[in-house]
This record gives C-alpha cells, structure tokens and sequence, in this order.
C-alpha cells in the first residue's frame, strides 16, 4: 500500500515540474498583456532574459525593481538588430537612442512592432500630416517608409534611395522616358522640381500652376500674352504649355508631344473659323508646299507669339494688296528669289516671250499678293494654284490649266489668258 503512494507522490512531483517548466512570464498569469496582439516580438519567444536580468530580489514577492533591461537602449537592441544611426543623415528619435519612441517592445498592431493603432501611421505623432487638393497615394496612406527610411540614410529626407529612382520604384512608366531623345532637364535630374512629394493644390503634385511653373526656368517673354504681338491661341487657355509640350520626355525636338504638322493638325482640323482647318486643306491637296513636308509649319510660324499676322515669321502682305516692296514679302524671300519683281528677270518660269509675270503681277502701289493666285499650304494644281482663291467674301475660280510649255487661266479678275515661256 505504501508503495502505491509513494509512486502516486513522485508522479505528482514529476507532473507539476513539468507544467513549472513549461510556463513562462506571459503564461503564468501574470505578463499576458505584454503579447497579446498579432506581431510578438521574437525575442520572447526565445526567452524574456535576453532582454531582462534579475536583481536578486525574490520575484514576485518582492517589492520594487526585481528585473532591469541587461544593458541600456539602444546597446541593448544592437545585441541583435543591425545598427541604425551611423549614417550621413540620423532620424532624431535613433540619434536620441529613442527606439521605444517608435518601436514596441513586446508586441504590436503593426509590423516592425511600431506603436499605435493598426490604422494610425507613428509618423503623425510627431509630424504634422498637411491635406490639400492633390495628395500623393503614399503620404495619404501614411506610408512613409514607402519614400523615406525611418532610421537613417545617405539622403537628406532620410531618402531611400536617390531621384528621379525613388519615384521610378512606383512610376515605372516614366522610366523608360530617359532614354528618349529630348529629356526635359528637371526630369532628367530633380522631379522636386516641378513636384512636391506630399500634398499640393494643383494636379499632379505640381509646387506651381502652369505657366507659372515653367516661367522658373523658361523666358516669359517668348510666351508674354499681354502684349502688342500676335499671340498663339493656346497661350491664353489654362495649363498652355502643355497643350503642345510634354513635360518629361519625347523623341520630338523642344519635348513637342508629336512632330509637326501633325501636332498642330491636333488643334487646326476645326470648322470654327477662328482656327483654320488645315487638316482639310492638305488632305485635299495633291501638291503640300515644300517647306511643310521638309520641316513642318515652324519654317514659316512662330509658335508662342509675333508682330505678324498669323504668327509669321517674317513679314508677308496681311491684306490682297501691297506696294511692290521686296520687304513686303520678306517671308517668301527667305527661300524665294527676290529677282522675280524684276521686270528683266526672266528665270522665274512664269514668263510669256520677254515678260516676267510675276513682276507684272506684283508691280506699283498696288501689287498682288501671293495668295490671290497661291495657297501657301497645298493645292490641287501645280506650283500652289488652287481651284478657288479667297477674294473678300468670294471664292474666286482660278481655272488654271498647265502645260509644258506653259498655261492658262481664267480667273474671276481678268479675262481669259494664256502664257509661253
């Protein structure tokens, strides 16, 4: 009989050493508060004394301090975490060896045991969380980490890594922009330039609106809309700029968002006469004028603004008439011969016999100015003559036929004539 209980005893002992064994200070009914929520820290589940060190005081009877941290924060962190605050830039709270400032160190809501609630950033503690119109993703979700690196860097901001490829990290898309031929400068170098990291009143994250933005580096007055010159429609809308220039980076000469003539077919392919339908005109033509289909509308038009009608370059008649002045077609004489209202020229291929044409054409107080028997643009016929000139408020027929050796025409100002050279 005794030695039934004696063996009932030991098995007894052996049972509760076990469970003493097993229990720990987070199972014992006393710490459970310090790990019950999601992310634990690991170093509990190894053992509360990596962290922890007794003051040989009976625990827990005593009274006061019976355990204190093994060595002071942040040495003690540094026993296992790589160490963060030896960097160019230092975030204050690390300089400070303020892990717990930020960091839990039991258990947490949020990875990397920062404080606070789940749906709260430890960010806004201390810094002030600004709104605005536009707000960048990031900073509205409180992501901070996503730009900056909470401890330390190389960067000022505590950057992660350097621009423009901190942004590329989520606008990859832009990426492959810096391998275009024209690459706007503060792209190419600074996206701060333009862009504010955080909030801003206008699209885009942009620090001004445009022009006003552009105007930092860009001369206004090429783009000055109070002004006595001729001034490019699009200039006077919002955002002007970059109605015909992307901001980042293109293939096209001056970051143009296409080559021209089609970007400008963009906007003048309308029926509203204020802008005239080009679009139309040249694809009706059969013959474009060369220097449009070599170098596109620039050889002739300004694009921003000019003391010419129509944003010329150089001074062309305004009206169907003007004295016979070779300044009064400066325009054309860029690449045309001026010799042509020279009455003894006779090398501009509209000759009859001995008389230059054009010359008679474009003679005295009032000579004719190209566009009553040219389209500057394109025509069906050949050397620009359309079927109709614009006279006033009439479409005049032309009727010009071509020949070899010559041609006719029987236009709406004179009477049916005829020419050989």
């Amino acid at each position: 009989m005794h030695r039934y209980i004696l063996v009932a005893m030991i098995l007894f002992l052996l049972l509760a050493q076990g469970r003493a064994q097993e229990e720990d200070c987070t199972s014992a009914g006393c710490h459970q508060g310090l790990i019950n929520k999601p992310v634990i820290h690991p170093a509990i589940e190894d053992d509360c004394l990596s962290c922890h060190e007794s003051n040989d005081k009976q625990h827990p009877d005593s009274s006061g301090n019976e355990f204190s941290l093994i060595s002071e924060v942040p040495e003690l962190c540094y026993n296992c975490h790589d160490q963060k605050d030896n960097l160019t830039v230092v975030h204050e709270p690390v300089e400070a060896g303020g892990c717990l400032d930020c960091h839990s160190p039991h258990s947490s809501e949020k990875s990397g045991l920062l404080l606070g609630e789940e749906d709260e950033s430890i960010c806004a503690s201390c810094h002030e969380m600004e709104t605005d119109k536009t707000i960048h993703p990031p900073y509205e979700e409180q992501d901070c980490i996503a730009c900056h690196d909470p401890h330390h860097s190389l960067r000022a901001s505590l950057l992660k890594t350097e621009r423009p490829e901190l942004c590329f990290e989520c606008h990859d898309d832009k990426r492959e922009l810096l391998s275009s031929d024209y690459v706007h400068a503060p792209f190419e170098e600074e996206c701060e330039s333009c862009h504010t990291p955080h909030v801003s009143k206008y699209k885009n994250l942009l620090i001004q609106k445009s022009p006003d933005l552009c105007f930092n580096c860009h001369d206004t007055e090429d783009a000055e809309v109070e002004s006595k010159h001729i001034v490019h429609g699009p200039l006077k809308e919002t955002s002007p700029c970059l109605k015909c220039h992307t901001p980042h980076a293109t293939n096209n000469e001056f970051i143009l968002k296409a080559e021209t003539p089609e970007l400008c077919l963009n906007c003048h392919n309308s029926s509203d006469p204020s802008i005239f339908d080009m679009e139309k005109r040249l694809k009706q033509a059969h013959v474009i004028h060369a220097p449009i289909e070599d170098e596109g509308c620039l050889i002739c038009h300004n694009v921003h603004k000019e003391e010419f009608p129509f944003l010329l370059t150089g001074k062309f008649p305004a009206t169907s008439y003007t004295e016979s002045d070779p300044e009064n077609f400066a325009l054309c004489f860029n690449c045309h011969d001026s010799e042509i209202l020279n009455p003894q020229n006779l090398d501009t291929g509209f000759i009859d016999g001995k008389t230059n044409l054009h010359a008679l054409h474009i003679s005295g107080e009032k000579g004719r100015s190209c566009t009553l028997c040219h389209d500057v643009h394109g025509a069906q016929s050949v050397h620009l003559i359309p079927k109709t000139v614009r006279f006033g408020k009439w479409d005049m027929p032309m009727n010009f036929k071509y020949d070899e050796k010559g041609g006719s025409c029987a236009p709406g100002c004179h009477a049916p004539k005829s020419y050989r050279r």
